[in-house]
């Protein structure tokens, strides 16, 4: 979540810039209020009959995506972590493909990009894996799998 405010104070005659009206603040917070760290590292790996063979890491940060601290409902909690979770393996897939000289398939990877998603997961399940409270289809991992047949 990102936070703007309104700074009041005036520029000093020794400062190099002026001080911004509206700047961005950040929560330096490693552990939220359960003492759980904030960020989590996934690993996402593609189920997919053409792009099979690829897996990629991705920190998320939890205040971003649950939905206790976003006051975002279950559901848009959800899609907003799919969308972001999905968008960084097409990434991760685009920059292998154009690295590994396979140009060609990137047209393939757009006609199959809008069927990836994630299912048998709830939020909850993706950003807290070990916890013992989630259902039989949590892994207990950190393994997430971006489906496309389905």
């Amino acid at each position: 979540m990102v936070y703007t405010s309104t700074s009041s104070s005036a520029t000093s005659a020794t400062s190099a810039s002026p001080t911004p009206s509206h700047r961005r603040e950040t929560n330096y917070s490693t552990t939220n209020a359960n003492n759980i760290p904030n960020n989590l590292t996934l690993n996402l790996v593609m189920s997919c009959e053409v792009f099979w063979d690829y897996e990629v890491n991705v920190t998320v940060n939890r205040l971003q995506f649950d939905p206790q601290y976003t006051n975002r409902p279950k559901d848009e909690a959800f899609q907003t972590l799919s969308q972001f979770l999905c968008s960084h393996m097409k990434k991760h897939i685009e920059d292998c493909l154009i690295n590994d000289g396979k140009r060609d398939m990137l047209s393939k990877l757009e006609e199959v990009y809008p069927k990836f998603h994630i299912h048998g997961l709830s939020v909850h399940e993706i950003l807290y894996p070990r916890d013992p409270t989630n259902s039989a289809h949590s892994r207990g991992d950190e393994k997430i799998f971006i489906c496309t047949h389905c």
